[in-house]
């Protein structure tokens, strides 16, 4: 792992960074978004019951 580290460009490692800030905004919009559908759900079923 190391040696392919070293073996890597300056220009690649900055493109890493740059996905990786990016899969960290994509992971924190995927977790918002599994949340709010989660809580959507669990709502209506919390409606459903009062409603029967």
């Amino acid at each position: 792992m190391k040696n392919f580290s070293l073996e890597k460009p300056p220009r690649s490692k900055r493109m890493m960074r740059f996905f990786y800030k990016h899969n960290l905004y994509l992971f924190f919009f995927i977790l918002i978004v599994g949340t709010f559908t989660f809580y959507k759900s669990f709502t209506v079923k919390l409606m459903r019951k009062r409603l029967y």
